[in-house]
């Protein structure tokens, strides 16, 4: 049977032809639950992680500088209490030791670098996401009617593109934060001590960055690639299906089970995966 192109409902109704010639009858199987792709969000993560460590390190590196632009702030100070320091007695000072830094981090980790992670992570996604496709669909279908699909190099290089454009916010904002801390603490007289203390929260926040990118991206990548999967071979409606823990939020938890066409998504919440964080999967509905 040439199954290239071939949309579901035709499938179907092949496949319902073919048992009635052999004095059978063919009923469509319930999908099984389908899963959201941990394991890749927990890859993404980790290749993240060596990049909170460089920025860390080159935080470190930076610190005698910093301090002698502390030192500066404060000398140049009219009086121990005064609130009225020239930023720019030491903003310039601050900014080279911030862009510095910045180039250090961009030599190791460059948008090349960066590509190669966010390919990595393209590739992750699509094959959980194709597996769990094709394997629903000769489950119920009992055959597999993949076709082919011009739109995924388009999606992937999408992907790619908006994510390393995202890994980028993390050491934009790590180092924007290192000169907002440095710059109020030397224009309110803070000393090292504490503007150390600070500094070092930094990098705890970076790691939540990390980690808020990882789940997000893979969970919309992964609603992405499963919507356009079973439109391409005219699935039309899909039953909303969560993680089932105590992290769903109401709005999702509510949708658990029930009905919704590809063409109208819900309002508050958008398709399975649209929202942030979110780990609900679309489950296919083969006929209407």
């Amino acid at each position: 049977m040439a199954l290239e192109h071939q949309k579901v409902q035709s499938l179907i109704s092949a496949q319902q032809e073919y048992a009635k010639l052999r004095g059978k009858n063919f009923a469509v199987k319930k999908p099984k639950r389908q899963v959201y792709p941990l394991n890749v969000e927990r890859k993404y993560l980790k290749e993240l992680l060596p990049l909170i460590s460089v920025l860390d390190r080159i935080r470190k590196q930076m610190m005698p500088k910093l301090e002698a632009v502390l030192a500066k702030a404060n000398f140049l100070r009219p009086t121990s209490d005064s609130s009225t320091l020239n930023e720019d007695a030491f903003s310039d000072d601050l900014k080279f030791i911030i862009d510095a830094g910045l180039n250090k981090f961009l030599i190791e980790y460059s948008d090349e670098v960066l590509k190669v992670i966010a390919l990595k992570i393209a590739r992750s996604v699509n094959l959980f996401n194709e597996t769990q496709f094709d394997k629903t669909i000769m489950e119920s279908l009992g055959v597999n009617p993949f076709a082919s699909e011009p739109w995924l190099a388009q999606e992937m290089e999408a992907f790619v593109a908006d994510n390393v454009a995202l890994i980028k916010t993390i050491p934009s904002q790590f180092f924007g934060s290192i000169q907002g801390i440095v710059s109020d603490g030397a224009r309110s007289g803070k000393n090292m001590q504490d503007i150390t203390a600070d500094l070092q929260k930094i990098t705890g926040v970076a790691k939540r960055r990390a980690k808020f990118i990882a789940r997000d991206q893979v969970s919309k990548f992964n609603g992405d690639l499963n919507q356009l999967r079973q439109k391409n071979v005219g699935i039309n409606s899909y039953i909303w299906s969560t993680s089932l823990d105590e992290r769903v939020r109401p709005s999702h938890a509510a949708k658990e089970g029930k009905k919704f066409s590809w063409d109208n998504p819900p309002n508050d919440t958008g398709h399975p995966g649209e929202d942030y964080n979110c780990r609900c999967v679309a489950i296919p509905v083969f006929q209407s």
